[in-house]
């Protein structure tokens, strides 16, 4: 249902002839006004966390980390992502490094960047990963984790209980980390 105060301003400004336009054309204003806003606004901040004495590039981390958002379904197709410069500002570090990540991405599928409307998530349209493929970046993944663990100081026993308390869906609720 199409506001009335909208619908009144609408009515006001246009003078269409027949009752049945002047609905169908408010009703296409207000949508057209609505997806203009709807493409400026992220849907779900994503918390960027960048780990500089990890060992593992910088970009590497924020291309894992944007994959990780995507597969969690933080981010969906169409979700607009923050311009390299926002990013590079927030994490306070070089935008060379962000646009690598991106191009990265870009490169994977994962992301879709337009000149002068933004950095969009992709839709899916490559087949599922191979077993085998999806164990290989698992390995990889949980290495990176572990090592970042570590040097955190975190015991070998700390990082597993925080990782099964993860997988048992209670991650930061009952983990010791």
């Amino acid at each position: 249902m199409v506001p009335k105060v909208i619908l009144c301003y609408y009515i006001q400004t246009k003078y269409v002839i027949g009752e049945v336009q002047l609905w169908q054309n408010a009703f296409l204003a207000l949508r057209a006004r609505l997806d203009s806003l709807r493409s400026c606004v992220r849907a779900k901040p994503v918390k960027w966390h960048i780990n500089p004495h990890s060992g593992v590039p910088i970009y590497v981390q924020l291309v894992q980390q944007v994959k990780t958002a995507i597969a969690a379904g933080v981010l969906r197709e169409g979700d607009r992502l923050p311009t390299v410069r926002e990013l590079a500002l927030e994490l306070t570090i070089n935008p060379n490094t962000v646009a690598r990540a991106y191009r990265e991405l870009e490169r994977a599928g994962f992301i879709e960047t337009t000149p002068g409307r933004g950095t969009y998530v992709k839709a899916a349209k490559h087949p599922p990963m191979p077993a085998e493929e999806r164990r290989r970046r698992l390995a990889t993944v949980v290495e990176v984790m572990v090592a970042e663990a570590r040097a955190l100081g975190f015991t070998d026993e700390e990082i597993l209980e925080t990782v099964r308390a993860a997988v048992a869906g209670q991650a930061g609720n009952g983990g010791s980390a």
